[in-house]
């Protein structure tokens, strides 16, 4: 069966944020005043609105909820403070990645300055960089305050490729958008373009023409499950293939 991977908070917000622009436009008004109005303009307004909106609601998302020990992101936020699984702490890898690039939306658009950006993107790069990781990749999920992976599942206690992808996706974007903007971001730039370099995309293919999704030191391959299909672990290829320091073979 497929790995799943689902991010429900952030399709609840997408999903609440919608909901709520329609229905705060659903107030009539007389034919004289609607006929003052610049539907072309209005429309612009509108839009623009709700994509501040959502850029903001997403990224408080990543910044207010993030594990304070890691600052990465959490796979879950219970609101009412009751975790019965006993998860408060677990942060998700690939999550984080889309954190990283929601932080860039933050600097740019001015919801935070780049010095508190910088800041709290050093932190977890430093943590990336000493957490346990598997020939370079990160496993799934991690215990945020004792930085050790977490099992997705009996055999998967190892390195997720897939999940790495999306964190690299972020790394890199990180690396980009701060390569030139000043000493202090340049070192947060070079810490992401290390830890981007240092994942082991060939070792996940275990000498076959096809990545696999989990490598673990306890259980080798035995999850043996080959990356495949048209879908967002398409990345992984990209990234494996594009790698400058451990690529995949063409």
């Amino acid at each position: 069966m497929r790995k799943r991977i689902a991010y429900p908070a952030l399709s609840g917000i997408a999903l609440a944020l919608i909901l709520s622009s329609s229905c705060q436009n659903t107030t009539t008004s007389s034919p004289e005043s609607s006929s003052k109005i610049d539907s072309t303009s209005g429309s612009k307004i509108n839009e623009d609105s709700l994509l501040t909106t959502i850029q903001q609601h997403t990224f408080q998302y990543f910044w207010e909820g993030a594990e304070p020990t890691s600052g990465l992101a959490r796979e879950r936020i219970h609101m009412d403070g009751v975790y019965t699984q006993n998860d408060r702490n677990v942060v998700t890898i690939g999550g984080s990645g889309f954190g990283l690039m929601g932080m860039i939306v933050a600097m740019e658009r001015g919801f935070i300055s780049q010095e508190q950006g910088i800041q709290k993107l050093n932190h977890i790069m430093d943590y990336l960089g000493k957490i346990e990781r598997f020939k370079g990749a990160w496993a799934h999920w991690y215990d945020g305050e004792l930085g050790t992976a977490k099992p997705f599942s009996e055999k998967d206690n190892g390195g997720d490729i897939v999940e790495t992808a999306f964190l690299a996706q972020g790394l890199i974007a990180i690396r980009e958008y701060l390569k030139d903007k000043g000493d202090s971001a340049q070192l947060i730039a070079q810490k992401a373009d290390k830890l981007w370099k240092e994942i082991n995309w060939n070792h996940y293919t275990n000498g076959q023409n096809v990545i696999y999704w989990h490598w673990s030191p306890k259980f080798n391959f035995q999850q043996n499950h080959p990356v495949r299909g048209y879908d967002e672990c398409l990345i992984t290829y990209i990234l494996a293939a594009s790698s400058p320091t451990y690529p995949i073979a063409p």
